[in-house]
Order: structure tokens, then C-alpha cells, then sequence
């Protein structure tokens, strides 16, 4: 082919692609959606033929050199073309990698399987980063690249900074904080590295560091709103990870700053990358100047409604979100006009108002309902029904986007354990079941609680369940965590534990787990609790509720459907309420007890009420979130055995 000819074909293939991956995600019925996938089909087919014609180009190359088997690429192929096939053949191994079982194996019919490992090496051969990085930087320069490099780089960030919360298989941070550090560099302002760098501090459970990225990507550009959008929501999640949930921050913006904040928060910005081993070095991105950074963007629900104002991707999750945020104590609350108590039940009315919305703005995508807005339109149906009450609803959307694992061992210890225990101090008034010894005697009993007995099981199952998360959390960190600033302010949170408080910290967090299956049989709404309270031993890389798969950085529920690729298939209704408690075992390094609390949750049996109580199905959030394990195709215990390992190490 001729140069023209082969751009050509490129491009063919780069418009055909975007149309159908724009029609999958916007089609309103199958019809549609099978349409748009025949269309990929035909892209990878044009992708297919273009690596093929690059490869036998290189290899005759060679041939004529004298050096069949050595490196060496074609030099009369431009490196532009080049990237271009790179990128297209990488994203199409990628995607086909993570098509669920059941579907996988309608795909390999046709002859098209996906090969993880072949994709990512394809991404990374366009800037050089498969070969051994020197300190000057990847192998493949800036003045030698292709123009779709940066793309390819682009695609890396989002496997390894987003996908990696539902999968495990060719997940390098390191990787990723290479090739942040090095893009920034070059493009010190540019709005994608920035929300690279944002979700690499996440991951690192440096939450504060990730708000400065995403401010600072704000403050980048001008022309899209929707990129903003993308900010608020991290930084949403970001701030839930802090515990921030108030409209204003204390000690930014209009109140009063907390002592040496700013050095502090210098310090951080400075040395997060630097930390890990990267960046040091790097100029331009890794200091925030100080008039931008005047304008903060403010707490988690000052996120959530500007989302809720603005934002189009799914109202329902942001009203939730929004509502969720009302229903907590405020920093801020002592200082409002009127008293804390005026300002909670001006918050109150506005959370009932909003909750009466949630369900009216759910949407479909592809003729099908989004599972994260089912589960969070029940909730709103439920704090209905429960006469305005939620338990802790916050930190249960902490909990489902994950922001209770990439929080700061301190934030943990010092804010949200203390909400856990204060509720379960109220509910040891009623009843037994909470862990403590207060109101042991003289309880007013469970029918007298204010929801009635048949909201106190729930409401207990719960907080013990949210506590549970946070003691393990605290007691074996994120393997990418790097240990927050705080921890000597809070010795409780931090390394200062030792053997003795981490151990001591693992079993209360078993307890937990283990009162949830005791008294999960009553639980009368909501039974995804019992599912995720076996498996919670697992490392963090197979957390549910991902963010998304299509929008990585905007909307999570789309990609609900895109965890635990390392788990067999075993049927479409399998529980996984076992998740977290595996998940703890599996960091203690008892990999055989994490893997029977697995095989029950993959058993298909039901864990919350014997077989002759189950009524009807699963509700959507325990199908669609719990039987995750089997949506995913091959896979092995080997990963979940090393992934395992690899937490257990890291913490």
C-alpha cells in the first residue's frame, strides 16, 4: 500500500470505531445496539488487517537485514501511521478482553478474542514505555513519536488508573506514574494528565493531593463545561474520602484556615509522586500556584449539586449523592445562623425534597435500566417509606464508590469510625448485636426502635458492616497507599498500631463481618449487605460498584457490570455478600479461608434466608452488583491467590 492508501485505511477504521462505540453507548433498543456492534466488528477487522501488514513490513525488514528475529521496525512506515495501528489494535485486545463470559464466548465463534497482555504491550510500544525506561524518560522521544501517541498514553492512564477497581490482569501503577510524570512534564496544564494525576493520588489514597489535580484541571480550560464535570465528580468522591461532605471545607476558601495548612498541603503536592519514587524533578505541574488555588471548589455536596444543576450523565445518581450529603452533620453547622439544629432541618427539607426525585430521573442506556441508579432509587423509595430516615447514607455512598478504601487511615479513624460507633451505641439501646456493652442491661428493645423491629436489623446489619470496612481498611491499607501525613496526628490510624493493632483492628473488623451473616436473615431491604460482608477480605482491586467503563472518570454504574474478571463463571444469580469478609481474610494470608467464603458466594445459594423463605429474585443491586464474579469470563484462584499476596505486602 501507499502511504495514502494506508492513512486512508486508518482512518477508516478510527471513524468507524468512534461511530459504533458512540451508537453502543447512546442506543435506545437492541436492534440498534446489535447494529453498532457489527460496525466494531468491522473495525476490528480493519485493525486486524493493519497490524497484520505492519508486522509482515517489519519483519521483511529484518529479513533483509540479516536479522530475522532482532528488533527492527520498516522506516519507510511513519511513525504516525504507526501509532495509529498501535493505538486500534491495543484498544480492540483490551475491549474484547473484558467482554463478560457468557458473551466472550458467542465473540470467539467468529473468530475475534481478545489478548490483554498483547494490547497493553501494543499501547505501550507507541511511546516507548515497554522498553527499559531511563531516567531521561520513555524509549520512544517526543520528536520521534507518532501524533497518536498521546492517545496511547491516554488509554494506559485509563486502563491501569480506572479499570484496575474491576479487574487485576496487567495492572501497573507504576507503569501509570511513569507516564503521568513524564506527560506533565510536557504538558504542565494539560486537562487528561491532570485527571491522570488526580485518580494516580487517589489510588495512593492522597485524596487532597488528588482535589489540587482536579482543581488545577479546571482551572486548565475554559471551553468544555462537561471536563468540569468530570472534576466535580472526583472530587466528589475525593471529598467523601476526607470526610468533607458539607458545601464548604473548613480551613478553605471563606473559613478560617487550620495551622500550618498550607505548608502542609505544600508538602503533599510536592512530595506524592515523589514518594512512590517518580517525578522527582519534574517542574511546572507538581506546585499548584497560590492565586489559583484561592478558589477551592468546596465539599462533597457542593460537588454533588453543581452536578445536579449542570451535569446530564445520570441525575439520579447525583440527586442521590446530593441528598445523601444533606442528611449528615456539618463542620460548618456550629457557626450557621440559628444553630446546628436550624441549619439540619433546613438540610432535612431540602434532602426529602430531592429523594423524592431520585427515582423519576433514572435513564436506560441500550433499552436496559442502569443498575447503580436502581439501587440508589430504592434507597430513595426506602428513606420514604422509613418516614425521612436514613442510616449513615453517606457513608454508604462512600462505601459504593469507594472512597472509604482510598481514604487516609486518619480520616477513617477520627471521622467516619466515630459515626459508625455513635450509631451503634444508639442502637445497643434497643437491642444486642452491636459489639457493645452499653444499654446491655434495661434495653427498651428492638420494637421500640424508631423504625420498628423490622428497620432495626437492617440499620444494624449496616453499621456493623460499615465497620467492618473501615477497621479493615485501617488495618491493611490500599497496596498503593501511601501512608497520609495525618497518621502521627492520630497514632490509632496510623503505622503506630504495629503488629499488635493491626491484628487487634482484623478481628474487630471480622466481628463485624461475621454479626452481619448472625443476623442477615432479618434483614428485610437491604441483602446486598450479607453478600458483600463474606467477601470483604479481597484486595482492593476487585472492590464493587467501578467507576465507569465507557466514561471512566464521570459515571460508575455503567461499568457495575465489569468486576472480578478473575473470578469463574457460576451463574447469574450469585451472591456476593461474602466480599468483604474474603477479602480481610485474604489480606491476613489465609488464602483457603478467603477462598470458601468465595465458593459460597459462587455457590448460587441463598445467604440472607433459607431456600423455602426466598420470595421472587434478587433485587436489581444484589443481582447486577453481587453475582459480578460470573459476568467476567476465564479466570483463575491463581489471581485472586496473588492478588492476595500483594495486599498483604502492601499493608
Amino acid at each position: 500500500m501507499t502511504p495514502v492508501e494506508r492513512h486512508a485505511e486508518l482512518l477508516y477504521a478510527e471513524s468507524l470505531f468512534l461511530k459504533a462505540l458512540l451508537g453502543i453507548v447512546y442506543s435506545g433498543d437492541w436492534l440498534a445496539f446489535i447494529k453498532e456492534a457489527l460496525n466494531m466488528r468491522t473495525t476490528i477487522g480493519v485493525y486486524r488487517s493493519l497490524g497484520a501488514y505492519l508486522d509482515a513490513a517489519d519483519a521483511a525488514y529484518r529479513s533483509s537485514k540479516g536479522n530475522a528475529k532482532g528488533p527492527g521496525e520498516d522506516p519507510s512506515i511513519d511513525a504516525h501511521f504507526r501509532s495509529g495501528v498501535y493505538l486500534g489494535v491495543g484498544l480492540c485486545n483490551i475491549i474484547l478482553s473484558l467482554i463478560p463470559g457468557k458473551l466472550a464466548t458467542l465473540v470467539e465463534l467468529f473468530g475475534y478474542k481478545g489478548d490483554r497482555k498483547a494490547g497493553l504491550e501494543m499501547l505501550m510500544r507507541a511511546g516507548g514505555w515497554a522498553d527499559a525506561v531511563s531516567p531521561a524518560g520513555p524509549a520512544v522521544t517526543s520528536n520521534e513519536e507518532g501524533v497518536r501517541r498521546s492517545i496511547c498514553d491516554m488509554a494506559l492512564l485509563v486502563f491501569h488508573l480506572v479499570l484496575s477497581t474491576i479487574t487485576v490482569e496487567g495492572v501497573d501503577i507504576g507503569v501509570a506514574g511513569r507516564i503521568v510524570d513524564w506527560n506533565l512534564k510536557r504538558f504542565p496544564n494539560g486537562v487528561f494528565f491532570l485527571f491522570g494525576a488526580g485518580r494516580l493520588a487517589l489510588q495512593r489514597s492522597q485524596p487532597r493531593l488528588a482535589i489540587q489535580h482536579y482543581t488545577r484541571a479546571m482551572h486548565s480550560q475554559i471551553q468544555y463545561r462537561n471536563l468540569d464535570h468530570i472534576s466535580f465528580w472526583e472530587v466528589a468522591i475525593a471529598r467523601l474520602s476526607l470526610w468533607e461532605v458539607g458545601d464548604v471545607v473548613l480551613g478553605e476558601g471563606k473559613a478560617p484556615a487550620e495551622p500550618n495548612g498550607e505548608a502542609k498541603e505544600k508538602t503533599e503536592l510536592e512530595n506524592g509522586h515523589a514518594e512512590a519514587g517518580e517525578g522527582k524533578g519534574a517542574e511546572g505541574w507538581e506546585k499548584v500556584d497560590k492565586a489559583e488555588g484561592e478558589e477551592t471548589i468546596g465539599g462533597s455536596a457542593a460537588c454533588w449539586r453543581v452536578l445536579v444543576e449542570e451535569a446530564t450523565w445520570s441525575k439520579s445518581i447525583y440527586t442521590y449523592g446530593l441528598a445523601a450529603c444533606l442528611l449528615e452533620d456539618w463542620d460548618s453547622d456550629s457557626a450557621a445562623v440559628g444553630g446546628p439544629s436550624t441549619a439540619k432541618a433546613a438540610r432535612a427539607k431540602e434532602a426529602a425534597e430531592l429523594m423524592k426525585k431520585v427515582p423519576e430521573l433514572r435513564q436506560k442506556i441500550a433499552g436496559k435500566s442502569i443498575p447503580l441508579e436502581k439501587l440508589f432509587a430504592r434507597k430513595a423509595r426506602k428513606f420514604t417509606s422509613q418516614h425521612a430516615r436514613l442510616l449513615l447514607p453517606a457513608l454508604e455512598v462512600a462505601y459504593i464508590f469507594q472512597a472509604i478504601a482510598h481514604a487516609p487511615a486518619s480520616s477513617i479513624s477520627s471521622k467516619m469510625l466515630p459515626l459508625v460507633r455513635g450509631a451503634l451505641a444508639k442502637l445497643s439501646l434497643y437491642g444486642d448485636g452491636t459489639g457493645l456493652d452499653a444499654g446491655k442491661e434495661g434495653k427498651k428493645g428492638i420494637e421500640h426502635y424508631e423504625g420498628g423491629k423490622h428497620e432495626y436489623w437492617d440499620d444494624l446489619c449496616l453499621a456493623r458492616f460499615l465497620e467492618g470496612v473501615c477497621e479493615r481498611f485501617v488495618a491493611y491499607p490500599d497496596p498503593d497507599a501511601i501512608p497520609d501525613c495525618d497518621a502521627d496526628a492520630h497514632p490509632a490510624a496510623g503505622e503506630a498500631d504495629g503488629a499488635e493493632g493491626k491484628q487487634e483492628r482484623a478481628e474487630k473488623a471480622e466481628k463485624a463481618f461475621r454479626a452481619v451473616l448472625e443476623y442477615g436473615p432479618r434483614i428485610e431491604l437491604d441483602h446486598w449487605l450479607v453478600y458483600h460482608a463474606r467477601a470483604s477480605r479481597l484486595p482492593d482491586s476487585f472492590s464493587a460498584f467501578a467507576l465507569s467503563f465507557l466514561f471512566p472518570f464521570t459515571n460508575p454504574s455503567f461499568s457495575t457490570f465489569y468486576i472480578f474478571k478473575s473470578i469463574p463463571k457460576q451463574g447469574t444469580d450469585t451472591p456476593c455478600t461474602d466480599y468483604e469478609l474474603g477479602r480481610l481474610l485474604a489480606c491476613r494470608g489465609d488464602v483457603a479461608a478467603a477462598r470458601r467464603e468465595f465458593e459460597l458466594v459462587l455457590s448460587g445459594k441463598h445467604l440472607e434466608v433459607g431456600a423455602s423463605g426466598r420470595r421472587g429474585k434478587y433485587s436489581m443491586e444484589v443481582r447486577y452488583v453481587c453475582f459480578l464474579p460470573s459476568i467476567f469470563g476465564e479466570g483463575s484462584w491463581a489471581h485472586i491467590e496473588h492478588a492476595s499476596l500483594e495486599d498483604t505486602r502492601g499493608a
